[in-house]
């Protein structure tokens, strides 16, 4: 893998010309050949494809003053791009996105109608604890923080098992599960989705040791909020 340094006007890139690869990560900005890519197609995948599918399906039966809503939430509602810069969705864009969201939430929310504006709330999770993971007890434990309250949903990314050395992990990570926390939990102080990680990644045998990392968003209207990571190491 070769290093890189732009000049001539260009500062960064991200994604695929031709046959080569962008990218960037802590050591610098990096090329590749591009491979393609393995398709496993488990169900989860196939899922959110139809789910897009029906969505898109869905924007052509909206009226033209619906559609004119949309467009103008997207034009007030920039988002940033994989090198950080502002762009501005088409109307069907943002609305494909924001109810591929509200189905994956469990969001009873009017389809047709643009969201308002989204509320989060800090310290949801506990960034001063560790996740904790162990495969004889059976639990995959995310830490909760003092900003926990019940019937806020969190959308939970997990890493598959790497070594401990490993601290990048953007290109393994999954979406285990769309968490709806309960009162139990926030008195607990965490919930558990080891049921769910298993299901997803499969089985932890020989895994003792290897470290797991998480990225927890809280949903709201929609949209999710800055991830807060936590990460933790397998025990037996």
């Amino acid at each position: 893998m070769a290093k890189i340094a732009f000049g001539g006007g260009v500062s960064q890139a991200s994604g695929k010309i031709g046959g080569t690869v962008y990218s960037r990560n802590k050591g610098g900005a990096y090329f590749k050949n591009w491979v393609v890519p393995t398709n496993p197609s488990t169900t989860k995948q196939q899922a959110q494809r139809n789910l897009l599918s029906l969505k898109s399906a869905a924007w052509r039966d909206l009226t033209q003053e619906q559609r004119t809503a949309w467009q103008t939430y997207a034009d007030n509602n920039p988002i940033l791009d994989r090198l950080g810069n502002s762009i501005i969705l088409t109307g069907a864009q943002a609305y494909i996105k924001i109810n591929v969201n509200r189905t994956n939430a469990g969001d009873a929310a009017a389809q047709t109608t643009p969201p308002g504006a989204a509320s989060f709330t800090a310290n949801i999770i506990d960034l001063s604890a560790s996740l904790t993971c162990d495969i004889s007890s059976e639990f995959l434990r995310i830490p909760l923080g003092a900003g926990a309250a019940a019937d806020q949903i969190i959308a939970t990314h997990c890493s598959l098992p790497v070594s401990a050395g490993v601290s990048n992990t953007n290109s393994n990570m999954r979406l285990i599960e769309m968490h709806t926390i309960t009162a139990g939990e926030v008195t607990a102080e965490y919930y558990d989705i080891f049921d769910e990680y298993v299901a997803y990644i499969g089985s932890l045998a020989g895994k003792a040791g290897f470290r797991i990392n998480a990225a927890c968003q809280e949903y709201d209207e929609g949209t999710f909020s800055t991830s807060a990571k936590v990460t933790g190491t397998i025990e037996t």
